[in-house]
């Protein structure tokens, strides 16, 4: 992870609220819902905007509004955006879409060969079972489905592969050919498998939802009646929708969420790579981190 500069950090805002006002526009055009979640939503009750030290806009979306989202950014993305999402997008590791500029790049990983646009994050909301303990069990289940996909994706490359013949055992060397040749069907079936599974009680009376396959005890009470048709509040120079009941959503995800948190945990989100001003090709990307005396986040 590279730390960005104060400058660096204000660029990256500044387009990032230009990228929630189109996805905002988009949402509008098209009769889409959106809820702010996560720091978003901190953000907004507590700061009015940005958290401070923070660059990033999350989004939630219920599954059915997500779905016809995607449909339509598949079809007919805004002009100057376009979407990233796993079913799709072969090696992009997350179970939910970015919303990106297109004619910027942002690298999160050098360990996943992708790079995108400056984004915002939208996270489907799924329905999860009522009873604690299944929907414990059940969440479980998608975090390991969610964890399995991206160690899908971090397998070695051909030139990787065939670089380490002289260096390993054949037998170590059978098994990376094994998985390159099999990477993209065992992928498939992973992204089937839990785009199946994330609608097992989609049409049940079950009254919890959350973001199935990263549950954590901040998501374990979130149900329906939390979200309702959502209210507004003030974000930098926009007004955005939150859960109509967000302070609840706070409380329930940050306890008391008033109060800053330590220093030490002021901390911004994973970045190795940026450039706001143009479109790069992972490829290319790469070169430039592993040039000698590369230190930095931004080309700019």
């Amino acid at each position: 992870m590279k730390i960005l500069s104060e400058e660096q950090l204000a660029q990256r805002k500044a387009m990032t609220l230009e990228t929630l006002k189109a996805f905002i526009a988009f949402c509008q055009a098209n009769n889409l819902k959106y809820y702010a979640a996560y720091g978003t939503v901190l953000g907004a009750a507590r700061h009015h905007g940005f958290i401070p030290w923070d660059d990033d806009i999350d989004v939630y979306m219920m599954r059915d509004d997500y779905d016809r989202y995607l449909r339509l950014m598949r079809t007919n993305p805004p002009k100057g955006y376009e979407q990233v999402e796993y079913v799709h997008d072969k090696e992009y590791y997350l179970p939910f879409a970015k919303f990106c500029n297109a004619h910027s790049t942002i690298c999160e990983w050098t360990e996943y060969r992708i790079s995108f646009g400056n984004y915002i994050d939208v996270f489907p909301l799924d329905v999860v079972p009522d009873d604690d303990n299944e929907r414990q069990r059940y969440c479980d289940r998608m975090l390991k489905l969610r964890k399995m996909i991206a160690a899908d994706l971090l397998r070695k490359s051909w030139a990787n592969i065939l670089g380490n013949i002289t260096k390993q055992s054949l037998r170590l060397t059978l098994g990376d050919i094994s998985y390159a040749l099999f990477r993209t069907p065992i992928r498939n079936y992973l992204v089937g498998r839990m785009e199946r599974e994330l609608r097992a009680y989609h049409g049940t009376r079950s009254n919890h939802i959350c973001f199935s396959s990263s549950y954590t005890s901040r998501e374990k009470n979130l149900t329906a009646d939390i979200f309702g048709d959502g209210t507004t509040l003030p974000f930098e120079d926009i007004s955005i929708v939150v859960p109509t009941r967000y302070e609840d959503y706070l409380v329930t995800s940050y306890g008391n969420w008033r109060q800053l948190p330590p220093v030490e945990q002021r901390v911004q989100h994973d970045v190795v790579f940026m450039d706001l001003n143009r479109k790069i090709p992972y490829r290319e990307v790469r070169k430039i981190i592993d040039k000698p005396g590369y230190n930095g986040a931004s080309e700019q």
